[in-house]
């Protein structure tokens, strides 16, 4: 018996239309027997391939998220900035994702006991940790710190983004002591 797969051979009604397509796009063009061709490259000012272009071609529809990558401009130490790589990305292992992979978990946040535990929670609504931020705030004299200035946010993603872009006399600083302090 022949292990190989059975293909069926013929035409199907995408087929016909795409060769349609494809004969009312080329039946217009003339080709020029004494002409050479010449491909353009439509990513350069000069029309002419480049490996750099076609490296950024790779990209298009993609976009940088700045945010994130300012974690890495900070004063703050490796492990803090690594921490805090993964709390953005949502990557730590909170109780909300033990439980999306069916791992025991405590099913509340081991800080305050009153709402599960998620990154979110840890570093904007936990109780716990609102008190260490509004007195962070008032030692160091920056009120946009103090959690109840800190604009709605809804993910921690949203919460830095709103903490490292908050005008304050020192953008690096601010941001490596949210660093340190997560």
């Amino acid at each position: 018996m022949d292990s190989r797969p059975q293909y069926r051979v013929g035409f199907t009604t995408a087929h016909i239309t795409e060769f349609v397509t494809l004969w009312n796009l080329v039946r217009s063009t003339e080709l020029q027997p004494d002409q050479e061709d010449h491909i353009t490259w439509k990513l350069t000012h000069h029309d002419d391939y480049t490996t750099a272009s076609a490296y950024r071609a790779q990209f298009f529809g993609c976009f940088a998220v700045p945010t994130i990558t300012s974690i890495w401009k900070t004063w703050a130490p490796p492990k803090c900035r690594f921490f805090a790589w993964l709390i953005l990305q949502n990557r730590v292992w909170t109780s909300d994702r033990l439980s999306i992979r069916g791992w025991e978990h405590s099913p509340v946040c081991a800080l305050c006991r009153t709402t599960m535990e998620t990154a979110h929670h840890l570093l904007v609504t936990c109780h716990y940790s609102r008190r260490i931020w509004s007195q962070v705030a008032t030692w160091t004299g920056q009120p946009n710190l103090h959690p109840n200035e800190w604009p709605q946010s809804t993910s921690p993603l949203d919460w830095w983004e709103n903490i490292s872009t908050s005008p304050t006399t020192s953008r690096k600083g601010i941001r490596s002591l949210a660093l340190i302090i997560s």
